[in-house]
């Protein structure tokens, strides 16, 4: 064998070998993209669950802060509710009633002595026929007409 056949045998074994490593190479390639495209849809899948169950959390908690909102809301006008009455109660003065004040004391009165209540209806009895001409006065949209008292001589 001379230098040249060896030379063509040792070309010949390296030609073959590149061959061989390329159709591995190939495969190996081919094998990792179907690798990749499996990773690459399993992550997508997991992606696409994650914004699902995201969503749906999401809209629990819109219906959860809804109810909630309602509840707080009630909440907030029954407390305002009572305060006002308290404060409407205790902190701020009650006006009296005048009328309702001379009325308990003139059914307390006619029960227990009818004759002081009688005495004193008739003296009110001026009074109120005032009030009933100043009502009326009112009622026609006619200037308020009291007299005057005239000074009693001594």
């Amino acid at each position: 064998m001379t230098l040249i056949d060896a030379i063509s045998v040792i070309s010949l074994v390296v030609g073959a070998t590149s061959i061989i490593l390329a159709v591995f190479a190939m495969n190996s390639a081919k094998r990792s993209e179907e690798k990749s495209l499996e990773n690459f849809n399993n992550t997508q899948a997991m992606m696409r669950d994650f914004y699902d169950r995201t969503k749906d959390l999401l809209n629990e908690i819109d219906k959860r802060a809804s109810t909630t909102e309602a509840i707080v809301k009630d909440s907030q006008e029954k407390l305002l509710t009572t305060i006002t009455e308290i404060v409407s109660e205790t902190i701020l003065p009650q006006k009296e009633d005048l009328g309702e004040k001379l009325g308990l004391m003139l059914m307390q009165q006619m029960v227990s002595d009818p004759d002081a209540a009688t005495r004193t209806l008739n003296a009110l009895m001026p009074f109120a026929e005032l009030g009933q001409q100043v009502t009326s006065n009112d009622n026609k949209n006619e200037p308020k007409q009291i007299k005057k008292p005239s000074p009693q001589k001594k």
